[in-house]
């Protein structure tokens, strides 16, 4: 159900595993045509016209295809998967499954849901996934916070950290006196209202002094048509520059010549405990990060000395922070360097990489 490169799939787990001598097969409902990805054969199976045709054609061809590729370890990103998952494993498969968030609590964040049916598909949701954690080979969440609601001995944690090469060069890093006046958010966006921190963004920019040069440059999909046009007519959106859809190339040039990254997640039950890649890629790339005030981001903050952690929902300490970083530029060098240590040390693919090849070897005997 995910873009067929996304950046955990395929190019992080998909992509480690093939380095490694596995062959892999990437069955993906929203790809255009068959290709390999660094050594990632993506299948098409086909696009959901809707909601309905995705939990019906979809899924059957989805596990029509899973058969027929001879796989012996099916690896599932997805909820909606977890029938098919069921399925393999009556034929005798053996299956992994992959936990990004915390779904019974995204449950309630989903607008076009009744209110009425969110706490029934909730429970729904986590009774599911706990019969699938005794069916299925193993669980490999993407956090902390939603490995322990997992058999610790049917749990792997493999964090979506960032490469350490992919968005920085210490060679070529432009230094920060010599960048833009410019703070980044690209990700997922929201819309307007504060989902990814869109509105609290606004409201930032907005509360700049007038006399500030500071400039928002946002990257993502567009949540809905009309949102770049939309975005403009809302206060503080005269400092924004949405630039849409970005490669990760592109991403590396924005956070280059950025002198803070923004991780200003409201305060919703499945972003409090979250571990945002967002966060961790900024850091990355040696830039300090302007984030929300929740415990696990601050801890970092504090212990790694890379950025300012502030109230969720206060524009103006948002705004204060840019400023800080804006006018002491080495200050703003040095907590991205601090920042970049942690990665270094504690928080990057090429460790977590090693977890998940760890774990195919003992899913398939040591061979392929």
């Amino acid at each position: 159900m995910h873009g067929p490169r996304d950046v955990r799939i395929c190019l992080k787990e998909a992509a480690t595993l093939a380095a490694n001598g596995f062959e892999v097969l990437e069955l993906a409902a929203r790809a255009d045509r068959a290709e390999e990805v660094r050594g990632v054969r993506i299948v098409p199976v086909g696009r959901a016209r809707n909601r309905v045709d995705r939990f019906t054609r979809v899924l059957w061809r989805t596990y029509r295809e899973a058969r027929r590729s001879g796989a012996s370890v099916f690896h599932l990103h997805d909820p909606e998967l977890l029938p098919l998952g069921f399925a393999l494993k009556l034929h005798g498969k053996r299956v992994v499954y992959d936990v990004h968030e915390n779904v019974h609590l995204d449950i309630v964040a989903k607008p076009w849901l009744p209110s009425w049916s969110k706490p029934f598909l909730g429970w729904a949701t986590q009774a599911v996934e706990a019969l699938a954690a005794r069916a299925f080979d193993q669980v490999v969440p993407a956090t902390e916070g939603i490995a322990v609601r997992f058999p610790p001995e049917k749990t792997t944690r493999v964090r979506n950290a960032p490469y350490l090469a992919e968005l920085y060069d210490p060679a070529t890093a432009r230094p920060f006196a010599e960048r833009s006046a410019r703070v980044a958010y690209v990700g997922g966006l929201g819309g307007l209202g504060d989902l990814k921190g869109v509105g609290l963004m606004l409201r930032a920019m907005a509360a700049l002094p007038p006399d500030s040069p500071v400039r928002l440059v946002l990257g993502g999909p567009e949540p809905h048509p009309g949102f770049a046009e939309a975005l403009r007519r809302e206060p503080g959106g005269d400092r924004v520059d949405y630039v849409g859809l970005v490669d990760r190339e592109q991403l590396r040039a924005i956070l280059d010549d950025a002198i803070a990254g923004l991780v200003l997640y409201p305060p919703m039950p499945n972003n409090v405990d979250s571990e945002p890649v967002k966060f961790f890629e900024f850091l990355s790339a040696a830039i300090p990060v302007i984030s929300s005030d929740f415990p696990l981001l601050r801890g970092l903050v504090e212990r790694w000395e890379c950025g300012r952690a502030v109230d969720a929902m206060d524009a103006e300490a948002v705004a204060a922070a840019i400023v800080e970083l804006d006018r002491d530029r080495a200050l703003a060098e040095r907590l991205g360097r601090g920042g970049r240590a942690g990665i270094e040390r504690e928080w990057n693919w090429e460790q977590e990489g090693d977890k998940l090849v760890a774990l195919y070897r003992r899913l398939t005997a040591g061979g392929r």
